[in-house]
């Protein structure tokens, strides 16, 4: 049985994924699994945890809260498939559990470009997430090749200066 994963679909961890085993903390200390660079965000945040009794998400004392779709949460709370968390105004995650399959109509708008596949099939040339693959149909393979080195390529966190 596959692990619940966590999504960043906007703000400054945007496309980076986590699945969920343990306990996860979120906050703004280089100590916590999730770093969220913004001093919105409380040092330690929120934490996730996969328990017996499902993933639960619990507000930490932040002090600009934490919200699941929408809604502030003041205890803890069974995070359910597709749910958005929300750490302060500034990142916002997309919880999947890996009991259902998530159809791709169902994703929220921001995802769905996240996760967008172009092929050209005149050029043999793939995009994913927005990045070409860079193979132009010269790969052996084929599309799946280009897909998944295109996927591996996006799927990478930013590069720094």
């Amino acid at each position: 049985m596959e692990d619940p994963v966590l999504i960043a679909n906007e703000g400054p961890l945007n496309g980076q994924q986590w699945v969920l085993k343990g306990q996860i903390l979120i906050g703004r200390d280089a100590a916590c699994d999730i770093v969220i660079p913004d001093r919105q965000v409380s040092r330690q945040h929120a934490r996730i945890s996969n328990t017996g009794k499902g993933i639960i998400l619990e507000d930490l004392g932040s002090k600009n809260g934490t919200f699941v779709n929408n809604k502030p949460i003041l205890e803890e709370v069974k995070l359910a498939e597709a749910d958005e968390i929300q750490i302060a105004l500034t990142q916002t995650f997309l919880f999947l559990s890996s009991d259902a399959t998530l159809p791709l109509s169902d994703l929220p708008p921001e995802l769905s470009q996240v996760l967008t596949l172009r092929l050209e099939p005149a050029s043999k040339r793939v995009w994913v997430r927005g990045v070409e693959s860079g193979l132009g149909g010269r790969h052996p393979l084929g599309y799946r090749a280009s897909f998944r080195r295109a996927a591996a390529k996006a799927s990478r966190p930013p590069e720094s200066n």
